[in-house]
């Protein structure tokens, strides 16, 4: 894969372009202590989170897929 040099020229910095501060990381610690991981989640707590119709929209797999299950 090739660039025109375009993306090269706009490289992120994150100190410059994305600053956190003190503060934001101690907000984000508690969060993710708080807040449960996707895998964590039962199926009906995610199909709770998803907008009406959402899966419609957009199908997770394709209709001939089998189902699994990580248990």
């Amino acid at each position: 894969m090739s660039s025109d040099g375009s993306s090269d020229r706009a490289l992120v910095d994150l100190d410059r372009d994305l600053p956190t501060t003190a503060e934001d990381v101690r907000v984000l610690r508690a969060l993710r202590a708080q807040v449960p991981g996707w895998l964590d989640l039962s199926y009906e707590q995610i199909a709770a989170l998803l907008p009406a119709g959402a899966a419609a929209r957009r199908p997770p797999a394709p209709a001939s897929r089998r189902p699994f299950s990580l248990e």
